[in-house]
C-alpha cells in the first residue's frame, strides 16, 4: 500500500531498499490479515447467518451485509472526503512583503478495519524535529481485543489562488496489527508514511517555494503483564526524512530509538513507571550532527476520578554528538497531560513538554523546546460544538557556529463545529499566530479563516 517515494543516494541505497520493503510489508500485512483473519470481525453475538438455498434468503444476505460493511457506527470501510477553503493575510508567514491568498483543501480517504470499529484506533504524530520522529510519547493503543487490524489512505490536494505554483498534492498512509499473544503478551506493528511539506512558518521557506518531504516511521512494540500490578513494555522505532530540495538535504536523516517502560499498578486510581530511551541519530549529509541521545523518566499516571486523568514524566537528557569539537546537551525534560471534564459538555486538556529536539537550520546542532497547549470543548447542542485551543512556547537554538537563537511563538485558534447530518459536518475556524525572534527577520504575525465541510461514512 504504500510506496516511499525516495531519492537515490549514493552512499544508502542498501538502508533505503531496506526500509521501503519494510514499509511495504508492514502495510501489506495489515490488509493481508484483514483477510486471513476474518472471524475476528464477529463478536459472539454476531453469528454467520444460517445456510439456505433460497434465492430470496441470499438476496436479503447480499443487501444486509453492504449496509452493515458501509454502517457508519460499525462498519469495516469507511470512506471519507473533506473540502477547506482558506484565507490568510500573510500566507507565507513573513515579516516583510507579506501576501495574502485564499486555498482550497480537497481530501478524500479510505480507512478499513476488523474487527469494526466506528473509532479510528490509531493517533500517532510524527515530528520531522524529534528525535525517533515522534512528536509526543509512544502511547500504545490499549485494544481491548485479541485481534484488530486498521489501514489507512488520505490525499490532500491543495491549490491557491494566486501562489498557483506551490499547488501540491499530499498523501499520508498508515497501518497497524495489534494481536494479544495470551492474556499478558501483546505485540503492535505500525507504520505511517507521509509525503507533505514544512508549513511556511518554518525556516528556509522565506522565498515562498514549498520544502517538500517524504516520512516514514515504523514502530514495533510490545508489552508483557507479570502479575496485576507489575508489567514491562518495550517499544522499538525507526524514522526516515528525506527532503527533495537539495538545500535542505542536511536535514535529510534516518533515526533508530529504543525504549523500555517499567510499570507498577500502585492502586486502581494511580500507577507509577520508569521510561528509559535511546536514539542514534544519522544524518544523510550533515554527518557532524550526528548523535546519540538517551533520555531517562520516571512518572505517573493518576485517575483520581471519571472526570480527570493526568500524566507526568520528569527526567533526564543527555545529547552526545559525534563530531569532536560539538559540546555535549545535558538538560532536564519532562512533559504533562491532564484531561479534566468539567461536565458531560465541558473538557479541558492541557498538554506540556520540555525537550531536546534536532535543528531545523543548518548553523544549529540542536533547539531546546519548550511549550504549552490549552484545549476547552463546549457542547452548545447536541449538534453545535465550540472549541478554543492556545498554545504557547519557546524554542532556543544552540550547538552552532552562531550566537544563540530564541523564537517565542503564540497561536490561539477558536472554533465552531456543526453536525449537520450524522454522516455530515461543517467547522469553522479563525487562527491568530505570532512569532517573535531575536533574529528579527524571522518575526511574523498572520490571521487565517478556515471553513471545511466533512462527509465520512
Amino acid at each position: 500500500m504504500v510506496k516511499i517515494l525516495m531519492k537515490k543516494i549514493s552512499n544508502s541505497k542498501q538502508i533505503d531498499s531496506t526500509r521501503s520493503c519494510t514499509a511495504k510489508v508492514t502495510l501489506l500485512a495489515t490488509v493481508c490479515s484483514m483477510v486471513i483473519f476474518p472471524h475476528h470481525a464477529q463478536s459472539e453475538s454476531e453469528l454467520p447467518p444460517a445456510t439456505n438455498d433460497t434465492v430470496q434468503v441470499q438476496e436479503l444476505s447480499i443487501h444486509d451485509t453492504i449496509q452493515q460493511t458501509f454502517n457508519a457506527a460499525t462498519g469495516y470501510i469507511h470512506p471519507f472526503l473533506s473540502v477547506e477553503g482558506g484565507y490568510s493575510d500573510n500566507i507565507f508567514n513573513t515579516k516583510d512583503n507579506e501576501k495574502e491568498d485564499f486555498y482550497t483543501t480537497i481530501s478524500p480517504g479510505l480507512w478499513v478495519a476488523t474487527p469494526r470499529s466506528k473509532e479510528i484506533v490509531l493517533n500517532i504524530d510524527p515530528s520531522n524535529t524529534a528525535p525517533g520522529g515522534l512528536a509526543f510519547e509512544f502511547q500504545p493503543s490499549n485494544i481491548q481485543k485479541k485481534f484488530q487490524a486498521y489501514a489507512l489512505y488520505e490525499a490532500d490536494i491543495i491549490s491557491y489562488s494566486s501562489e498557483g505554483q506551490n499547488d501540491t498534492t499530499n498523501h499520508t498512509a498508515e497501518g497497524m496489527i495489534s494481536y494479544a499473544l495470551s492474556d499478558d503478551v501483546t505485540f503492535e506493528l505500525i507504520d505511517k508514511y507521509i509525503h507533505s511539506f514544512d508549513t511556511f512558518r518554518s525556516d528556509g521557506s522565506l522565498d515562498g517555494v514549498l520544502q517538500t518531504y517524504n516520512s516514514n516511521v515504523l514502530i514495533l512494540s510490545a508489552d508483557y503483564d507479570f502479575n496485576p500490578k507489575l508489567s514491562v513494555e518495550g517499544v522499538y522505532s525507526n524514522f526516515y526524512l528525506d527532503y527533495e530540495r537539495p538545500e535542505r538535504a542536511f536535514r535529510d536523516r534516518t533515526d533508530n530509538a529504543g525504549a523500555l517502560y517499567l510499570n507498577y499498578q500502585y492502586s486502581p486510581k494511580t500507577s507509577v513507571f520508569l521510561n528509559g530511551e535511546y536514539v542514534r541519530l544519522s544524518f544523510d549529509t550533515a554527518t557532524e550532527n550526528d548523535a546519540d541521545q538517551y533520555n531517562l523518566y520516571a512518572g505517573m499516571q493518576w485517575r483520581p476520578s471519571g472526570k480527570t486523568s493526568l500524566r507526568a514524566r520528569l527526567g533526564y537528557v543527555n545529547r552526545s554528538r559525534d563530531a569532536e569539537d560539538a559540546e555535549d546537551a545535558s538538560e532536564p525534560a519532562g512533559d504533562l497531560r491532564i484531561q479534566y471534564n468539567i461536565t458531560e459538555k465541558t473538557s479541558l486538556t492541557l498538554l506540556g513538554a520540555s525537550n531536546i529536539f534536532v535543528s531545523d537550520s543548518n548553523n544549529y546542532g540542536y533547539t531546546r523546546n519548550n511549550f504549552l497547549r490549552l484545549g476547552y470543548r463546549q457542547n452548545i447542542t447536541s449538534k453545535i460544538l465550540a472549541g478554543l485551543v492556545a498554545r504557547v512556547g519557546r524554542r532556543d537554538y544552540q550547538g552552532g557556529d552562531q550566537s544563540d537563537r530564541n523564537d517565542d511563538y503564540f497561536q490561539i485558534t477558536p472554533s465552531i463545529q456543526f453536525n449537520l447530518k450524522e454522516w455530515m459536518t461543517a467547522r469553522l475556524s479563525y487562527i491568530y499566530e505570532t512569532r517573535d525572534s531575536d533574529i528579527e527577520a524571522n518575526d511574523y504575525r498572520s490571521n487565517s479563516v478556515l471553513l471545511k465541510f466533512i462527509v465520512s461514512l
